[in-house]
């Protein structure tokens, strides 16, 4: 997102550049619920032209609005899917994911990512099944 919001690559994608061999489908992200923020991620929706998933023909698309709750937004994108979550597991949000995220580089992006273990201890948190596929033992 050029535009620069604040948010942490969590999930998948996080897993996957911690190294771990998963294949995924969509990139999750936790962001910072500030007014500044929200309008700087609805300034890159607009970019991406993303809108709800599952919504059939209807192109809803999430507002500072919508993005300002602690919910899930499930969104498609002209790049694929992208999935803003206000918190993860119990109620984790961007100022309180534990322990605190890594910074990687992509390239020569930065990017916040949440580290393997937080991200399958969150997975157990929600009781997901998927969880054993992060972890590489």
């Amino acid at each position: 997102m050029d535009q620069g919001g604040e948010f942490v690559v969590v999930g998948g994608v996080a897993a996957v550049l911690h190294g771990a061999p998963v294949t995924i489908f969509d990139l999750d992200l936790v962001h910072l619920r500030t007014s500044e923020n929200l309008k700087l991620l609805v300034s890159a929706r607009k970019d991406l032209d993303a809108c709800y998933r599952g919504r059939g023909d209807q192109k809803l698309r999430p507002t500072t609005g919508h993005l300002a709750s602690s919910g899930y937004h499930l969104l498609m994108t002209r790049l694929g899917p992208l999935d803003i979550l206000g918190t993860i597991g119990r109620d984790h949000d961007f100022e309180a994911p534990q322990p605190h995220p890594e910074e990687l580089r992509v390239g020569t992006m930065p990017l916040r990512v949440l580290n393997l273990e937080t991200i399958i201890t969150v997975k157990e948190e929600v009781g997901m099944k998927k969880t054993r596929s992060f972890c590489p033992l």
